[in-house]
């Protein structure tokens, strides 16, 4: 299904799978310095922490729902992987924000520095993982163990935060 939809004709124009590949890496590379000025905007308003709370919860959910529009049509496909966009948007500036406020001046840079070592350490592995968890519950296993392990890391972030901050439920914003 979907390498029908990918090679279809569309608006009078014919795009193979790859030159439609590399029309969406470009939109991509093109949107996503403009979505972390976005991010960076609502970071300013709320907060790295409430942002970055709310980015994982979309993650997850971008994540969860993959297979799904990946069956159901190309479109919804392409805005599952927008949704994945606009939330990357938001994890830098968070991030940033967030070792500004907690970290020493002097351990900032060690901190970003890790941090930035730590999303490249997760991709590869994720990679890893993704391909174990593919020969054992098949395509969609690794998207919806991702995305469920996204909520419930979530989850246990508010149950902490409430049970150990002294703070009422109705205070907490993540």
């Amino acid at each position: 299904m979907l390498r029908r939809s990918l090679s279809a004709k569309r608006d009078g124009i014919s795009l193979s799978g790859l030159e439609e590949l590399l029309v969406l890496r470009f939109a991509r590379a093109t949107l996503c310095p403009l979505l972390a000025i976005a991010g960076g905007a609502l970071v300013d308003c709320y907060g790295g922490k409430t942002v970055m709370g709310w980015g994982v919860v979309l993650w997850s959910l971008a994540t969860f729902l993959t297979p799904w529009a990946a069956e159901k049509s190309l479109r919804a496909l392409l805005f599952i992987r927008a949704m994945f966009s606009v939330v990357e948007g938001v994890v830098l500036p968070s991030m940033n924000n967030m070792i500004s406020r907690w970290f020493p001046q002097v351990e900032r840079a060690r901190a970003v520095g890790l941090a930035t070592a730590g999303f490249q350490l997760g991709s590869v592995i994720v990679l890893v993982l993704s391909q174990i968890l593919m020969s054992k519950a098949g395509v969609f296993g690794p998207f919806v163990i991702f995305g469920l392990s996204g909520f419930l890391r979530v989850f246990g972030m508010v149950v902490y935060y409430i049970q150990y901050s002294g703070k009422k439920p109705s205070d907490i914003c993540i």
